[in-house]
């Protein structure tokens, strides 16, 4: 259940930032999936890192799957500026 919340919160980061640079097709797909993968791998941080086991009420694994995801797409367009 927690993982799903995770997911939930990385596909609404890929939405938003598909949407706030006017992204279509492939790269909407990309987004979101970047998005994903970097909630999961934020709260999996979070946890690493002494806070409790996120769930879907603790700040900390909400806050960490919501950066992660942030972070992740960040990188990603930092590094791949044309894509």
């Amino acid at each position: 259940m927690v993982v799903l919340v995770w997911i939930l919160f990385g596909t609404l980061a890929g939405l938003f930032a598909s949407r706030r640079f006017h992204h279509t097709g492939n790269v909407l797909v990309l987004d979101v999936t970047l998005g994903i993968a970097g909630a999961i791998a934020g709260a999996l941080a979070t946890n690493s890192l002494g806070f409790p086991q996120p769930t879907a009420f603790l700040v900390a694994g909400l806050f960490g799957a919501v950066a992660g995801a942030v972070v992740t797409l960040a990188g990603y367009r930092s590094i791949f500026r044309g894509a």
